[in-house]
């Protein structure tokens, strides 16, 4: 299955004794639907495809200082036993409809994170999400995708500043989705599935080698989620070029004068740092 992304009866039937019983309500076996994880993706476009043999991230990085949310290009698999039939005009009702995550950002102890200083209470939420899973072939479960936000813009900024006093925080988000088959059976993934993220400080940003912040003629590569899994921290350039991130993080060195001035734009000196001195 391949999705653009970003801001981009089901009977499960089961034989025992010689007898076929149909379950109905919310599936709650583990494995009927599950998150598989969360894919890597085309940075310039933010394309996920769904496969057998896709990449998945093993944990995922942001950068606090920049306040955007973290997003789970997630990977859902659906178990459910296909239940069509043509020549008895039975319609196939296991294909599923994404709706909803339940989110939840635990920190070290394992408790649920309250954030103290970007509007205070607990890292706790549900999201709408959409997608469509179609039913397996076989022992091959059918593939879907769904962006999922793990965290919100307000905890990334809390942990970014929690990060700039006592370093990079370390977060796992427990994350639950919910569905509906096509015969309107109610379906939910493994509870729960876990992944861990580093909230670093700052914007964690880079001066390429031998180029200007602004102004300059060589152009960066296109970036749709910034601040986001970055290897080496977000290219200056994509942030002289938002006025709104250029005045939040940048630093300019003198005479740089008034409101907006870019010449001299770099990265704070000091990493993790937030400077802004090119608005000032």
């Amino acid at each position: 299955m391949h999705v653009h992304l970003k801001h981009a009866g089901a009977a499960l039937l089961l034989a025992a004794g010689g007898s076929i019983f149909s379950v109905t309500g919310c599936a709650n076996d583990d494995s009927s639907m599950f998150l598989a994880g969360c894919l890597q993706v085309a940075r310039d476009t933010c394309t996920a495809t769904a496969t057998a043999t896709a990449t998945f991230q093993l944990e995922g990085t942001i950068a606090g200082g920049l306040g955007a949310p973290y997003e789970c290009f997630a990977q859902v698999e659906n178990q459910l036993v296909p239940t069509g039939n043509a020549m008895t005009l039975m319609t196939e009702t296991g294909r599923v409809i994404l709706q909803s995550a339940d989110i939840k950002v635990l920190d070290s102890t394992g408790a649920v994170y309250t954030r103290a200083k970007v509007s205070p209470g607990p890292a706790e939420f549900t999201v709408p999400i959409t997608g469509f899973i179609d039913v397996g072939d076989g022992t091959n479960p059918g593939l879907g995708v769904a962006e999922v936000t793990f965290i919100d813009s307000d905890t990334v900024k809390d942990l970014g500043l929690l990060a700039a006093q006592k370093g990079a925080q370390q977060v796992q988000v427990q994350a639950l989705l919910h569905g509906q088959s096509l015969g309107g059976e109610s379906i939910e993934t493994q509870k729960y599935f876990l992944f861990p993220i580093v909230v670093e400080a700052g914007s964690q940003c880079y001066d390429p080698p031998g180029e200007m912040c602004s102004g300059g003629t060589d152009k960066p590569d296109a970036d749709c989620i910034i601040g986001q899994d970055e290897l080496n921290g977000v290219d200056c350039r994509l942030l002289s070029a938002d006025p709104a991130l250029a005045c939040a993080t940048l630093e300019c060195t003198p005479p740089a004068t008034g409101t907006g001035s870019l010449a001299g734009a770099h990265c704070p000196a000091v990493p993790g740092v937030v400077d802004g001195s090119c608005c000032m």
